[in-house]
């Protein structure tokens, strides 16, 4: 897949999940969809039919991209995460704060294991940014995106003066 066909001319910031069930996933795409201005992708595993289910469920108004090879997950670097990265200090305080933000795991609908991030793409095509998860809870609050496209040149007004705190300092 050519990033051309993601971004649509415009810079976009592509965050890549871990998978459906995670519940920082879910968070994060919570988070984003009283956000429709940024131009927001998510990458994912799994099938078209689940990116669908997952997107209406979550009632998210940003696209998905479904990678189920992990071709684009591959190219960036994202692959399967250390034991540290899925267990440690940070996820399990981030995701006691998930559950009493009303967040739950479900199963996963793809490798547990994997670990995503954030890659920014120009509007030309060309990445500006690639930074991998720290964890399993890295998230990126409206603000942090908004900076991501400031810094690649082209970001959205509204989207900074709507934005929230970051999640987890990004």
């Amino acid at each position: 897949m050519e990033l051309t066909e993601i971004h649509g001319g415009e810079s976009q910031v592509l965050i890549f999940l871990r998978h459906y069930g995670c519940i920082f996933c879910r968070e994060q795409v919570s988070e984003l969809r009283d956000h429709p201005e940024l131009r927001v992708t998510f990458v994912a595993l799994g099938t078209q039919a689940e990116a669908a289910r997952f997107r209406e469920f979550m009632k998210s108004p940003h696209p998905f991209v479904v990678d189920s090879q992990l071709a684009l997950y591959h190219r960036f670097g994202f692959g399967r995460a250390r034991p540290t990265q899925l267990m440690n200090g940070n996820v399990i305080k981030r995701g006691v704060r998930a559950m009493f933000h009303g967040h739950s795991p479900a199963s996963p609908n793809a490798d547990p294991f994997v670990i995503g991030g954030l890659v920014v793409v120009r509007g030309d095509g060309t990445v500006a940014q690639v930074e991998p998860a720290r964890d399993a809870a890295e998230t990126y609050s409206p603000a942090s995106l908004n900076g991501w496209l400031d810094r690649a040149g082209d970001a959205t007004e509204s989207a900074a003066a709507s934005a929230n705190p970051a999640s987890s300092g990004r």
